[in-house]
């Protein structure tokens, strides 16, 4: 198998093939059809010639038994026309002629056989037919010179026979050749487009459907596929290149997933550091600015977790210092009271003295003197989960 570094010089060498093939086909073509159109050409002049060889004789003969004027008119033709014009295609049969568009013989059998009808007509054909028209011209009948011509035309002719036949011998093993080549041909031509196929497939197509596979593999998250190319072709580069990207993802993507992993954790551990403070300072802001909203002096927000202790409580009007106080000696306001009551209700209540109240329990020492009241549950779907209040409306 051919080994070449570069696809260009690979199509290249494809193309020299099949160009050289369809060179070759048609070269071996052209000759067969040359040859087999060449005896063609060469059987009609032969053809011709046997018919030329009997239209001498009946002239000949014609001219005897003419008047002077006619008879050498008819002599003149023959001597002038017909014997010039015989001994040119006899000349054309094996030398060749561009007028009869053919080529001279190159059968060595043929040769000697057209050599053998000419040394025939030279010693023997044309002699006769000069003496029979010198004869005649004299004024004589030309019997004798007739009947001699006569007596050796059909062997004459029968040579010609056998020159024709020879011809359509040759030709019929030109047109079998011809047929045996075109098979030769495209047995040929099969076995080359076999090992075009084989060469095709195994240097350009599998190298390239194992690329589209591994980039497959890529595709789907497999970093570790890789293509085992060992040529030095645009191929061989482009695989390798490949592995060096597949190597490459695969450590970004092992760098990033360690990013992510760290970025995740920062965020988790930051989340729950700020997840607080950020509940606190929202709950916060929402109380502060209903207090506003209500007009109250005091308000308060109580959320409650699951085991139905505050996770949350934010007061608003107290200075840090009372409310600290107040939480560090009596603890946060839970199930009793006022804000216990509202808890269990789970419904709006407004009052406008707190001390009159059926629920009420006064206040704890330290704790501020409050009268008008105003509590509304905070709900999830039909769950309590904390209570929002305000106490002392400052407009009175």
């Amino acid at each position: 198998m051919l080994i070449f570094r570069s696809l260009v010089t690979r199509f290249i060498f494809l193309c020299l093939v099949i160009f050289l093939s369809v060179i070759f086909f048609t070269a071996i073509s052209f000759y067969f059809t040359g040859h087999i159109d060449d005896n063609a050409r060469r059987i009609n002049l032969a053809g011709k010639e046997r018919m030329l060889s009997f239209e001498m004789g009946w002239l000949l003969n014609r001219a005897a038994s003419k008047d002077t004027e006619v008879r050498e008119e008819i002599l003149n033709h023959v001597k002038t026309g017909i014997i010039p014009n015989f001994e040119e295609i006899l000349h054309a049969l094996k030398e060749g002629s561009d007028k009869y568009s053919i080529g001279s013989l190159e059968d060595k059998e043929l040769t000697s056989h057209i050599d053998e009808i000419n040394n025939i007509w030279v010693s023997r054909i044309r002699p006769l037919l000069l003496d029979a028209i010198e004869e005649i011209h004299s004024g004589r009948d030309g019997k004798e010179s007739l009947e001699r011509y006569n007596a050796v035309i059909h062997a004459f002719v029968g040579e010609i026979d056998a020159f024709v036949s020879h011809l359509v011998s040759d030709n019929d093993r030109g047109i079998r050749a011809y047929r045996d080549g075109r098979i030769f041909v495209i047995f040929l031509a099969f076995i080359v487009s076999a090992i075009l196929i084989f060469y095709i497939r195994k240097t350009i197509l599998i190298p390239i459907l194992h690329l589209t596979r591994a980039a497959g593999e890529i595709e789907k998250g497999n970093f570790d596929a890789t293509v085992e190319i060992r040529t030095e072709d645009e191929i061989g580069i482009l695989s390798n290149r490949f592995n060096e990207m597949a190597v490459a993802l695969k450590d970004t993507l092992n760098k990033m997933s360690r990013l992510v992993m760290k970025q995740k954790t920062l965020f988790e551990f930051s989340k729950a550091i700020i997840s607080e403070l950020d509940i606190k300072l929202l709950l916060n802001e929402t109380v502060e600015r209903a207090r506003d909203l209500i007009g109250a002096r005091y308000a308060a927000m109580g959320v409650l977790n699951d085991r139905g202790d505050y996770e949350y409580f934010i007061p608003a009007g107290l200075s840090r210092e009372v409310y600290d106080e107040l939480k560090k000696r009596h603890v946060l306001p839970h199930t009793r009271g006022l804000l216990g009551y509202l808890l269990e209700e789970g419904r709006s209540l407004r009052v406008d003295d707190i001390s009159k109240h059926p629920a009420s329990e006064g206040f704890p020492d330290g704790h501020p003197q409050m009268k008008t009241f105003l509590g509304v549950p905070v709900k999830i779907q039909k769950r309590v989960i904390g209570r929002l209040y305000f106490t002392d409306r400052l407009d009175g």
